[in-house]
């Protein structure tokens, strides 16, 4: 008899489209905008973020004409666009602070930054603040554009919604968009390892101790400085509350980790078995049969 291999779950963005396939990727942006010589006036910063195609056309990613107050602050944004209209320009619109004659004021002048994009084949690149926010006191932008491979079953019949069960014999196949250029970037297959966990530290543990430290401090205040918020009796109750929560919250906790499939890194089409999730591990091989095993590809864990 066949043994059940795994149940497999997709985790897809889109679905696969099995007509004369248009690549994807996304252009993702992130940083972080000072200020100009002066925090004062009214709109300031970043303004926009608008990508530029290759058809002349353009799109407003992070505000428009809007007039925005983002100074100090970090910024992020994301677009999806296709391979026959790929993105061949991004333009930051920034306004400093400055100051005048008649005090604080908005700098009349912009600073409008085009950055050209000579390739989308895996550009990832770091602008410093005088590159692209050159009035402002710091700055920084990273723009990153990766490869959006989508993915089907091998079996089309199956929906990429479903759990799939496969057997040991014959392993589990599932494709990917193929003819990306930098297939080693395209394809960084990843599982949910729900066998062996990772220990870390507990939120809860730490929130709770830190209360507990907050408490008795405040404690400690009253006792030795007669700076009371609260009645004695009722600050001594609050530390015996959280001491006692303490105790009883463990101080770690295990967690499931996605973890690289090695063997299959660089491929749009693979056949899974048990052996590829966990090559060296036997106990791990037979642990995951009839489990939930949860696949994607790691670029798109956003």
């Amino acid at each position: 008899m066949k043994k059940i291999l795994l149940i497999l779950v997709l985790i897809v963005l889109n679905v696969f489209n099995t007509s004369a396939q248009d690549r994807e990727y996304l252009i993702s942006i992130e940083g972080f905008i000072g200020q100009g010589p002066r925090l004062c006036g009214g709109y300031h910063g970043l303004q926009s973020i608008r990508l530029f195609f290759a058809d002349g056309s353009s799109r407003y990613i992070f505000g428009s004409s809007a007039e925005l107050e983002h100074s100090n602050q970090n910024f992020e944004a994301q677009y999806v666009f296709n391979e026959s209209n790929r993105v061949t320009r991004v333009e930051f619109r920034s306004v400093p602070r400055t100051s005048g004659f008649r005090g604080c004021r908005n700098n009349p002048t912009q600073d409008i930054i085009s950055i050209d994009i000579p390739s989308i084949d895996c550009y990832n690149r770091r602008f410093l603040q005088t590159q692209i926010f050159p009035s402002h006191n710091r700055g920084s932008a990273l723009i990153n554009i990766l490869p959006k491979p989508e993915l089907q079953f091998e079996d089309s019949d199956i929906s990429t919604s479903s759990v799939y069960s496969g057997c040991t014999d014959s392993g589990i196949g599932i494709i990917a968009t193929s003819g990306f250029a930098s297939p080693n970037s395209a394809y960084k297959w990843e599982f949910l390892d729900n066998i062996n966990l990772d220990r870390i530290t507990n939120q809860t543990w730490v929130f709770i101790n830190r209360r507990l430290n907050e408490a008795m401090r405040t404690l400690t205040q009253c006792e030795e400085m007669n700076v009371c918020p609260q009645p004695r009796r009722v600050l001594e109750e609050r530390v015996r509350e959280l001491e006692n929560l303490l105790a009883s919250t463990p101080r770690t906790v295990e967690i499931s980790v996605w973890r690289p499939i090695e063997n299959k890194e660089g491929q749009s089409q693979v056949n899974l078995l048990p052996s590829d999730l966990y090559p060296t591990d036997r106990s791990a091989q037979q642990a995951v049969l009839n489990q939930n095993v949860q696949i994607i590809l790691d670029q798109y864990q956003l």
